[in-house]
């Protein structure tokens, strides 16, 4: 799935969010690869639905060019 370049907001962030939480806890869902370049997304939230084993199919993340705050970069290490 790639979104790349669409400028999220708060709301857009958490829309995403819900949306990975919800969709990935069905078994039929792999999503394999998630491009979020230079989206400004919520970073931190987004890998709650990472963290949590959502996303288990999960095997590439692009969330360059988007900036990564201390809370961010700690959810990430």
């Amino acid at each position: 799935l790639d979104i790349s370049a669409n400028k999220f907001d708060a709301n857009a962030s958490q829309a995403l969010t819900m949306w990975l939480q919800n969709t990935g806890a069905k078994s039929s869902f792999n999503l394999r690869k998630l491009v979020l370049m230079d989206t400004n997304c919520d970073v931190f939230g987004l890998m709650s639905a990472v963290r949590i084993g959502i996303l288990k199919t999960l095997m590439e993340l692009d969330i360059s060019g988007n900036r990564i705050d201390k809370p961010a970069a700690q959810a990430l290490a």
